[in-house]
């Protein structure tokens, strides 16, 4: 009996585990994309242009090249 409940509890830790790596990978993959976005108007406004604020770009799913040339 006290196995089964060991046991149990280990699956439900793994679960946790799992679920908690999961969500850091998430977090890490946004806040990379995030880093790039930022490059990218760094890049773009000290050439001169004019570009759009960080939320109007993390909504697009790419930003044209032709937009930064």
């Amino acid at each position: 009996m006290e196995t089964r409940f060991s046991n149990s509890i280990q699956r439900e830790e793994r679960k946790r585990l799992k679920a908690e790596k999961e969500q850091n990978d998430r977090d890490k993959a946004q806040k990379d994309q995030d880093d790039i976005d930022d490059q990218i108007l760094w890049e773009a406004s000290s050439l001169g242009f004019i570009v759009e604020p960080p939320q109007v770009l993390s909504q697009a799913d790419s930003i044209p090249v032709a937009l930064l040339r």
